[in-house]
């Protein structure tokens, strides 16, 4: 794959629109919020479990999605084994279920989606299907995807069951215009019938890949659509808005803080220490290369990531060049009110938050990864 881009390429910031007016709403906006105002802090990490010398139900490696039972406890999926793990309150491994391959209760790919009506929910991009475990971990069943062409992302669940995700747009090379602006380019998708197509309920801005007729090439400062499920409605990210938008049966609406854009020069600096870091000789120059490219956008996304806490909060991560940097969190209240910022430590990775508690993933150096606990305090 190469990183070259074409020349000619012209990305610029867009400003979003939310649909016709009858169709629209505005949940309103904190004009002028105090950005410094803590809303919560982290107390000390009380767990940690894994380590590159754990074994069976302990060592952990591509953990992709995790949830809270009523219980409290947590169920997650290890994408390197394919398997469904479930952990007491105090970090006690309770149960694994599933594993590789094709049959049911097996998985090619394995995430976490959500927990319904008793019932652990596993998206399976490999199989196209949906894998349903009971609270003690006993298969229940499965439901091939029909529709959605392409490979798209499977991202949560809808109060309904419906399974909602994104598709990405590709741009060829050949059909950019130079000057041209790029605007949204991702389709959010729901599947009420599995059995059919998607209906796409909205656009938002997301990852931007340039086909040069060799490789895919990424786009710098631009980074995967952020959503997160509350009842029947979908939340999205706003590209370069420190907004989330709602995309609901019959129109969209908004909620979020007045804030000025962050402009990409301001992060270029980040850019270059975090590929330098991971990168080296002429793979490493190419990305540097792409800075001097008239790809770059003027400003960057806002927010990268929500998350849903268990009393209904919507949690929003600041965008940061490195996924793994400390985290600076805009949180909402299930009212959609502005509440305060929070702020979780570097080398995490948020999995699952509860009324007293943040469960997520801890990488040390050589990115091992843990499961770690950290206790929420006013």
């Amino acid at each position: 794959m190469r990183n070259g881009l074409p020349p000619l390429v012209l990305i610029a910031a867009v400003v979003l629109g939310c649909g016709d007016a009858e169709a629209s709403r505005d949940f309103g906006s904190d004009d002028q919020p105090d950005h410094a105002r803590s809303y919560l802090a982290l107390g000390p990490e009380v767990l940690r479990l894994g380590g590159p010398d754990a074994q069976g139900g302990y060592l952990f490696s591509q953990i992709s999605g995790g949830a809270l039972d009523d219980a409290g406890r947590l169920w997650l999926a290890d994408g390197a084994s394919r398997e469904v793990r479930a952990f007491g309150p105090g970090g006690e491994h309770l149960l694994t279920s599933g594993g590789g391959g094709d049959g049911p209760g097996e998985f090619r790919s394995v995430q976490l989606l959500g927990i319904q009506n008793d019932l652990v929910v596993i998206g399976d991009a490999g199989n196209r299907r949906l894998t349903y475990f009971d609270l003690e971990g006993a298969l229940q069943g499965t439901a091939q995807i029909e529709g959605g062409a392409g490979s798209p992302r499977f991202l949560g669940l809808l109060s309904d069951g419906s399974l909602f995700g994104t598709s990405a747009v590709y741009l060829n090379a050949s059909e950019v215009i130079p000057g041209q602006i790029l605007g949204d380019s991702a389709r959010v998708v729901v599947w009420s019938d599995l059995a059919t197509e998607p209906r796409i309920v909205g656009r938002a801005p997301s990852a931007s890949f340039v086909w040069d007729g060799q490789g895919m090439t990424a786009v710098p400062f631009t980074a995967n659509i952020g959503t997160v499920a509350q009842g029947a409605d979908v939340h999205v990210t706003s590209g370069t808005q420190f907004r989330i938008r709602v995309l609901f049966e019959n129109g969209e609406a908004s909620y979020g803080v007045n804030r000025a854009p962050s402009a990409t020069s301001a992060f270029r600096e980040e850019y270059r220490e975090f590929y330098s870091r991971n990168l080296s000789g002429a793979e490493l120059q190419e990305f540097l290369d792409m800075l001097e490219s008239e790809v770059v956008p003027d400003f960057a996304p806002a927010y990268s990531r929500l998350m849903r806490r268990s009393n209904g909060e919507t949690w929003a991560r600041h965008y940061s060049v490195d996924p793994l940097a400390a985290g600076e969190w805009d949180v909402y209240s299930a009212n959609h009110l502005y509440l305060g910022r929070v702020r979780t430590p570097d080398m995490f990775r948020i999995l699952a938050i509860g009324e007293h508690e943040i469960w997520g993933i801890s990488f040390d150096d050589y990115y091992v990864e843990y499961l770690s606990k950290y206790e929420i305090g006013r």
